[in-house]
Parts: structure tokens; sequence; C-alpha cells
């Protein structure tokens, strides 16, 4: 098949969460199809486009316009995502010269453009969390007056915005059981499928290889601070759990990883001890250096690969609830949910002075559960069964 997708950028580098999705998911489609790449240009590095290319049939990046015009302005303040001028224009063009058979669009960002697609070729979208979830969070959380107006505008927005896209597709993937769940509810003649997110196996045994020590009292977050959720979980943690747990230890650090984290010790908290590294090559490396992962979140979506590349590295995980969605593991497996500041605190204490030997025992359960659900080679099998799904339809 000829296969184009449809995407916000280039899935390089693979350095969070929905890139690492791209770059995992579509890799190897390539084996038994022609793929074929288009995305608004993020004025990435050549490096990246290369190598991009290099991975697929076919590149073509869309130049966004600095200035917009006036009406585009005015239009887009309506919209729950901003359509870029021309952009479909080039969608049109490729799905003639290449011959396309199955559109995959890639968040529902780009789902604005498939009304524009030529002919009845069948299309899927890639989501990856929940459209709307976040910003419904988001409202119901903020106390700020204006703010919570702004969060309902948008969710309203966005919810408007998929109820009219969301019938135009003939199957959307999401990472999520429980929010394929939730969002079925609303959408009962939409077809949804799961791909979890998961982990390379072989990248973690390299790693695990690589570090056998680790410091005793550290903590770990990475996520960047651009996107409010991380910010939001990190500015709750430090100013009501961490004090807390350094009641009762204070030698305990807590290690920051991700864009635009620098600064925010110093900014926020200069009395915390808290290292900001800001964006890091191989955060991985800073997971099992830890001895805890936190993921304290109070909004957000979709499931955080951090969580299961930590269990994987045998690093265990305190949760919120909400920070841990739609993970099978419990703390059989080495992931604790807590919701309750002071519970929250008293775990990581737990964990921080557990017994070498029974330390090292923590993940075991949630390592096999891993292995054999959050796999990029079992989310790629899915990949490669929905395509031949539509490739034998079309026959």
């Amino acid at each position: 098949m000829n296969i184009l997708i449809i995407a916000t950028g280039l899935p390089f580098p693979p350095d969070h969460g929905r890139r690492i999705r791209l770059f995992n998911l579509y890799s190897s489609i390539n084996s038994e199809n022609k793929v074929f790449w288009t995305c608004i240009n993020e004025k990435t590095s050549q490096e990246f486009v290369r190598k991009s290319q290099e991975m697929f049939d076919g590149v073509y990046t869309h130049n966004k316009k600095n200035r917009a015009i006036l009406i585009e302005k005015i239009i887009n303040k309506f919209l729950a995502y901003p359509r870029i001028n021309g952009f479909d224009k080039l969608i049109k063009s490729i799905i003639k010269i290449e011959k396309i058979d199955l559109i995959i669009i890639d968040s529902e960002h780009m789902a604005i453009y498939s009304p524009k697609i030529l002919g009845k070729i069948p299309i899927i979208l890639n989501t990856h969390n929940m459209p709307g979830l976040v910003e419904f969070r988001s409202f119901k959380s903020a106390k700020n007056i204006k703010l919570k107006i702004r969060y309902l505008y948008r969710y309203l927005k966005i919810y408007r915005f998929f109820n009219k896209y969301s019938q135009k597709f003939d199957l959307i993937t999401m990472c999520s059981q429980q929010e394929i769940d939730l969002i079925q509810k609303k959408y009962k003649n939409t077809k949804f499928h799961l791909i979890p997110n998961g982990v390379d196996i072989k990248n973690i045994i390299e790693i695990k290889t690589k570090f056998t020590t680790y410091d005793e009292k550290c903590l770990v977050f990475i996520g960047p601070f651009d996107y409010h959720p991380n910010f939001d979980a990190i500015f709750y943690f430090c100013e009501i759990i961490f004090p807390l747990i350094l009641k009762k230890d204070p030698l305990i650090k807590l290690k920051l990883m991700g864009k635009e984290t620098e600064s925010f010790g110093n900014n926020y908290f200069p009395h915390l001890p808290i290292i900001g590294f800001g964006f890091v090559d191989n955060p991985l490396e800073q997971i099992i250096n830890s001895k805890i992962l936190i993921t304290p979140f109070r909004i957000g979506a979709g499931t955080r690969i951090k969580i299961l590349e930590s269990i994987a590295l045998g690093k265990p995980v305190v949760s919120t609830t909400i920070g841990a969605e739609g993970i099978d593991i419990d703390e059989i497996g080495g992931l604790f949910r807590v919701d309750n500041p002071l519970d929250f605190s008293e775990k990581v204490l737990e964990l921080i002075n557990f017994p070498k030997e029974k330390y090292s025992n923590l993940c075991l359960y949630g390592q096999e559960i891993i292995k054999n659900q959050y796999n990029w080679d079992i989310a790629r099998s899915e990949v490669q069964k929905i395509i031949l799904s539509f490739n034998q339809n079309s026959v």
C-alpha cells in the first residue's frame, strides 16, 4: 500500500511522548508498504530532516507563514485547532502524485484537513490522549475565574470540533483502554482500536547493563515545562509534598529533566534541593541513576511512557491516580498510586528507606507486564494488522 502520514511535525528527535510514539509506531511499516510523511515545517535541523528522509519513501514539509492575514487570524480564533493556509493543497498533490491508498492522520490537531482529502481513501486518526480531557480537567482545577473561562472555552471548542470530525474517520487509535471506554460512550458509531504505548526493550537492557549504581536519596521527574500539566505537577509537589518529605529526610533531592526546567528551582522554590537539567539527550540514564520516579499529576491525559520506562529499568514510581492512568500495573509491579499529599510523602520515604535486597525486586512483576503488554514491538504489530485489514478490504 501507499500510505500517507499527516503529522504536526517530524518524528525526530524522539525525545518526548508524542515523537517517541510517532517514531516507534511508524519506523518499520515501510518494510511492506511505501510510506510518505507530510507535516508543518518546524524549522527543525537538517539532520532530523535527513533522518526522516532515510526512514520514509518521501518527506514533504509545508512552510508556515510568519504572518497570517487578518481574516485567517479572526477565523482561527474560533477554531479548536488553527488551519495552516496552503497545507491542504500540499496534501491533495501528494495524494495524486504518490497514488495514496491509506491515510494516517496523527493527532486530532491535524484532523481539520480530513474533509479536504479527495476520493474515498480510508483515513485513520492516531491520538495521543483523549481530545479535550486536559482542558476539561484544567477547567475543573483552576481557581482563577479568568483561567476557568479560558479552559472552558477551549474545551467546548475541542468538544464541538471532535464531535464534528470523529465520524469522518474509518478508525481512531488510542493508547489507553480507559480512555476508549470513556470516549465510546459519546461516540458510539465510531470505531476505536487500542495501540498502547511501550518501551524499547533492547535499549532498556543496554542501559541496565551500563549503569549499576544509583543515588539513594534522589527523586526524578521528566517532562518539558512548556506543557502545563508537567509544570503544574511539579509546582504542586514542591509546594505541598516535598516539604513534608524533607522534614523527615533533609538529604533527599529532586532532579528535573525537560525543556524549561533549568531555572524552576531558583525561580519558584530556591530553598528546596532542586536540580534542573533542562533538555537531556538520554533521560533514561537519569532515571536509572535515581531511586524513584515521581508523577504527581493533577491534570493530564493519555499514558506516560516514562512510567513504563522507569519500571522497565527497575525503578519504582510514585504517582497520583491521574498520573498513572491507562497503565495496568499496580503496587505489586512497582507503580504506587497515592493522591493524598501526606500519603504521597510517606510512600516516597518508605521506598527511599527500602532495603537494597527488597528494592531490587520491587518492579520484577511490572517488568513482565511491560515485556508482554507495553512493548513497542507489540504496538507495531498492531499497526501492521490494521494496515493489512485495510489492504484486504481494498482488494
